[in-house]
């Protein structure tokens, strides 16, 4: 069982203009853009205000709390001296729970400060009707983060950047720690790096006859600090300094449809910049982030594995962009695509659907891929001569998506898909595999450290609405 929705919903009193508030757990829905997951979609805890000045004027204004410092760091405990190093650590005398975990008597237990501000983004959305046929939707929102904060709204990963606890955002307490007591005006937890990030444009649709389109183009800029923790990033500045990263970065999203009878022939394009492989992500993010798409950019279109489909759980990379996440780690994404669909009868539809994909900026195939939500750490060692070397990008062309699926709907609520999906990919998908089974990360590679494998997929699904 699972809760997503628990909010109340009323009309404001006393105001010139109709006012609906819903306030608590609730839908993103349109609060953004009209076209899904573009910018914000999925569920949040916050207030969302809808106003109707007119029949063709409306208005949204969408408050949305991303982390609430409840307790703040006070509440977890001294930091004391141990063995030389600096822990901390929630001592217990007798048998307790701690951060949630059962301790046993007279044990200890690590108990982090809390990393997290009190992070918030801001949605401001008029709409406005011309013609009966045009809808525009003008978007401004304003996210500020302090600390760590969700992975849907700061994706981990990205440029070889950790954005969990233990990463610049939010490092672990120890004498010599980025971020840890007297570093830099540092206050130990990870609070103290802000990022302010905004995000302009419009969104629109366009219907007349038999005819669709729907543009979307977004603007993202502002700035992000972050700590160097060295290692890696040491070549991208000094360890233990705070830097700020300038945000500027695209999104476009064009689809056009055309109804000729009983067949839908629809086709879209879509780009959102990104940054070389060389370029220092402590100094410039030219890469599109989203404040979440609940992994389900693209969802709409047809496609099964470049995006969620008919299965809701496999997509390429699950914690990867793709990933319904609109860019390729810090690469940028460039799609374009065509399909369409024949209904057989009202209750059967069947279709198809051809996607290439590139990328903005091209992909240094050496990166590590450390695990499934890390993304692509930039590799210094060339793995073809195992010198040191910087990193360099190596392709575009991410790979080819094929799909076919049918929809019956057996009767009203009850409803059949069926989809295939086939990706042939290409060589901008490659990346150096660290794990032990082939080489634990060492010396030259072998062909399952360099080589891409195509991927399919088929799913069966019978929903029942009620």
């Amino acid at each position: 069982m699972q809760v997503k929705w628990l909010y109340v919903e009323f009309p404001l009193p006393l105001v010139p203009f109709p006012i609906v508030a819903r306030l608590g757990a609730q839908p993103f829905a349109t609060a953004a853009t009209y076209k899904l997951a573009a910018y914000a979609n999925g569920d949040f805890a916050g207030v969302n205000l809808y106003t109707t000045f007119t029949p063709t004027v409306r208005a949204q204004l969408t408050y949305v709390a991303l982390d609430e410092n409840l307790l703040g760091k006070g509440a977890f405990g001294p930091v004391i001296a141990n063995s030389g190093t600096v822990q901390n650590k929630c001592i217990t005398s007798t048998a307790t729970i701690v951060g949630g975990v059962s301790t046993p008597a007279g044990l200890t237990a690590n108990c982090f400060p809390q990393s997290r501000g009190d992070n918030w983004a801001i949605i401001a959305s008029p709409e406005i009707t011309f013609f009966k046929s045009l809808d525009v939707k003008p978007m401004f929102s304003t996210v500020f983060i302090d600390g760590v904060t969700s992975n849907v709204a700061r994706q981990g990963g990205r440029g070889g950047v950790n954005a969990a606890l233990g990463g610049p955002f939010a490092p672990i307490n120890s004498p010599n720690a980025n971020g840890s007591p007297g570093v830099d005006g540092a206050d130990g937890a990870g609070t103290g790096v802000h990022e302010y990030r905004y995000t302009v444009g419009v969104d629109a649709r366009w219907r007349e006859g038999p005819w669709s389109v729907e543009p979307t183009i977004l603007y993202q800029f502002g700035s992000q600090q972050k700590w160097n923790p060295g290692g890696v990033a040491s070549a991208y500045g000094t360890a233990g300094t705070k830097q700020t990263a300038h945000i500027s970065a695209w999104l476009g999203d064009i689809r056009a449809s055309y109804q000729l009878g009983s067949v839908l022939l629809s086709a879209m394009t879509m780009w959102t910049t990104g940054q070389d492989a060389k370029s220092n992500p402590y100094k410039s993010i030219k890469f599109f982030q989203p404040l979440d798409t609940d992994t389900s950019y693209m969802a709409d279109w047809g496609t099964q594995i470049i995006s969620l489909g008919v299965d809701y759980y496999q997509t390429l990379y699950g914690g990867i962009p793709p990933a319904g996440s609109i860019g390729w780690d810090k690469y940028g994404r460039v799609t374009a695509s065509a399909k369409a669909s024949y209904a057989w009868t009202p209750a059967l539809t069947v279709g198809a659907v051809v996607t290439p994909n590139w990328t903005w900026n091209k992909v240094d195939t050496d990166s590590l891929a450390l695990g499934p939500f890390t993304g692509f750490q930039p590799n210094f060692v060339c793995r073809k001569t195992l010198q040191t070397c910087r990193p360099q990008g190596e392709s575009n062309y991410l790979g080819t998506e094929w799909n076919l699926g049918l929809t019956y709907t057996i009767a009203p609520g009850l409803v059949f898909d069926w989809a295939f999906g086939y990706f042939q990919a290409d060589s901008a998908t490659a990346h150096r595999y660290v794990a032990s089974q082939y080489n634990a990360g060492a010396g030259a590679p072998v062909r399952k450290d360099i080589g891409v494998q195509p991927v399919a997929l088929s799913t069966a699904r019978i929903r029942f609405s009620f």
